[in-house]
């Protein structure tokens, strides 16, 4: 009899493990995703022809991603502008907004551009904490 609970006892602890191995995730942890990657799977929006020349070239990546906001100082840098925010400094593409806010705290809603380091401003307004 004690033999039979045994082997019982070592079954159902044998079928737990197996259960429970199948059901995580193989012990790696799950990353969020980035909001500001793009799927590369994803096809690209058709395009309305149009008569205006400037809309007939293919949206930017800024242009397809969701405004964000950015925070930081602005700091005028040679003929720029740039957004400090810590140790990073991101340019921007509107030095008239952003002559006004020279040398404030200031709130950026806009997009980020990777490959030019660039924040393309839609609205910038000076920091709730300043």
């Amino acid at each position: 009899m004690k033999c039979c609970r045994t082997a019982v006892v070592t079954l159902a602890v044998g079928v737990g493990m197996v259960t429970m191995a199948f059901s995580q995730t193989g012990g790696r942890p799950t990353q969020p995703p980035d909001p500001t990657a793009q799927s590369p799977a994803t096809a690209a929006p058709a395009t309305i022809p149009s008569s205006d020349p400037k809309q007939e070239s293919a949206p930017s990546a800024a242009a397809q991603q969701k405004a964000r906001p950015f925070m930081g100082t602005i700091i005028r840098q040679k003929d720029s502008y740039v957004l400090r925010a810590g140790d990073l400094e991101y340019r921007v593409d509107d030095p008239v907004k952003a002559r006004r806010f020279a040398g404030k705290n200031v709130k950026i809603m806009g997009t980020f551009d990777k490959t030019s380091n660039t924040i393309h401003m839609q609205t910038i307004e000076a920091s709730p904490s300043s």
